[in-house]
């Protein structure tokens, strides 16, 4: 891991414990999936949150999916499973 991920990585971890909307403060994250670009956030009732860094701050966002059991991330991709066996 090099200096800037490190950076990157923490930036993040200040975005979540700052930023955070009510609708997220409500839930606990149980597992987070880390890309180069993109980062994805599984909640204790199965939904899936994800932050895309742009030019200079990340957002937040509903990514849309219930029953989520997994994620994953690498440097160029994110995975995301679903109770139901779905992959995305």
């Amino acid at each position: 891991m090099n200096k800037f991920s490190s950076a990157r990585i923490f930036l993040t971890g200040i975005f979540i414990l700052l930023f955070l909307n009510s609708t997220l403060l409500a839930q606990q994250i149980v597992e987070v999936g880390v890309g180069e670009y993109f980062t994805t956030y599984r909640t204790d009732d199965g939904k899936l949150f994800t932050t895309k860094w742009g030019n200079s701050i990340p957002a937040l966002y509903d990514y849309g999916l219930h029953d989520v059991i997994d994620v994953d991330g690498a440097q160029y991709t994110n995975v995301a499973l679903t109770a139901s066996g779905e992959v995305y």
